[in-house]
């Protein structure tokens, strides 16, 4: 029984496993075929094969080698210090403003490819060399999906299904929605209602779409542009949005002047 020695090195794709054992091609063949790239790989530098330093990949391969009458014993002496392997699905993160993607290698180059230009079409795409992913903000989560939905749906439904981002969503939905809105349901009456609660003096009111304008910068937390038409009430709607501008009748007179 042949016994194979080990040589740890790392490279582009991290640290590995290097296998010295006599040159079998029929070894060689079944290491590939079941185990894959980038799990097993040849190493032209070192001219020997090699797998993965995570603890499941090497223990994938001393069972194949054990099936093939190895001796893996000195493999199997390394498995316990080796680093967890990273997740194999794909998933996403968010960090304040910005979600991380996380996807497994693709072993197809065309589809690799098209995913990576997917993400870095994305207005304020980051990569981070040492988490190894692409982040984006937030705010595009939803541009990302719809390239992705038709590419490579596991990461496209890895962001939709991350509740962070799906509260932007629909939060950006509900926002285009309501831009182009004449009123607003009593749901979200009531909810704008009580935001100008005690602002304006008794008996003055906004007409119901300039609440929905209050409605809009709301929801956008100030971050927008009320762009209606001269007249409209753009001025009343914005003070609407601020805190106890209003706290008399004489200054309700001025800005009426105003």
């Amino acid at each position: 029984m042949e016994t194979v020695t080990v040589e740890m090195y790392k490279d582009q794709y991290g640290e590995r496993v290097g296998l010295r054992y006599r040159y079998n091609p029929d070894t060689n063949q079944v290491l590939k075929e079941r185990l894959g790239f980038p799990k097993f790989k040849w190493d032209s530098e070192k001219k020997l094969w090699s797998v993965q330093a995570y603890p499941q990949v090497v223990a994938e391969a001393c069972e194949i080698l054990d099936e093939l009458s190895y001796d893996t014993s000195i493999i199997r002496t390394y498995v316990q210090d080796l680093p967890a392997a990273p997740r194999q699905d794909c998933w996403t993160k968010v960090k304040r403003t910005r979600l991380y993607l996380h996807w497994p290698f693709i072993p197809d180059a065309e589809l690799r490819d098209s995913v990576r230009l997917a993400v870095r079409s994305i207005t304020g795409r980051k990569f981070h060399a040492e988490e190894k992913c692409w982040s984006i903000p937030v705010a595009q989560a939803r541009t990302l999906y719809g390239l992705l939905s038709d590419i490579y749906s596991p990461l496209a439904d890895a962001i939709v299904e991350n509740e962070q981002v799906s509260e932007e969503v629909e939060k950006s939905i509900e926002r285009v929605e309501i831009s182009g809105a004449a009123e607003l349901s009593d749901k979200r009456m009531e909810e704008v209602d009580q935001l100008l609660k005690g602002k304006f003096p008794e008996g003055l009111d906004l007409y119901p779409f300039q609440k929905v304008a209050v409605a809009f910068a709301n929801m956008s937390q100030g971050r927008c542009l009320i762009g209606d038409e001269m007249g409209i009430g753009k001025t009343i709607s914005t003070i609407g949005m601020q805190p106890s501008i209003l706290q008399t009748d004489r200054q309700w007179s001025s800005v009426q002047q105003t």
